[in-house]
């Protein structure tokens, strides 16, 4: 049986709801924030790349005041869904963003 293409795109979309309402309802069950490792930094966008400790795919998190200094650090990231952001940087000095030391 084929799908029509309304049938169709109401699948894909609803598939898009659903992948959307399981990766929140991981990230609410996760703690409150992880240690993750520095892959790559984005200076301009104030974005960076992470590995969270025992997983191996990549993650952006945003970069504010506190940023890392060199890929391979390990950084502590908070928050929930898209909204991660890095709150510390362990293991190496971190570059103070909009201060006069950067």
């Amino acid at each position: 049986m084929a799908l029509s293409m309304e049938e169709l795109a109401f699948a894909l979309k609803l598939r898009d709801i659903l992948k959307g309402v399981a990766e929140e309802v991981v990230d609410r069950l996760r703690p409150k924030y992880r240690y993750a490792k520095v892959i790559t930094i984005d200076r301009a966008n104030y974005k960076c790349d992470v590995t969270f400790n025992g997983e191996t795919s990549r993650v952006t998190v945003n970069m504010g005041v506190i940023q890392p200094s060199a890929v391979n650090q390990i950084v502590r990231v908070e928050g929930i869904g898209i909204d991660k952001y890095i709150t510390d940087v362990i293991g190496g000095p971190s570059v103070l963003r909009g201060s006069l030391l950067a």
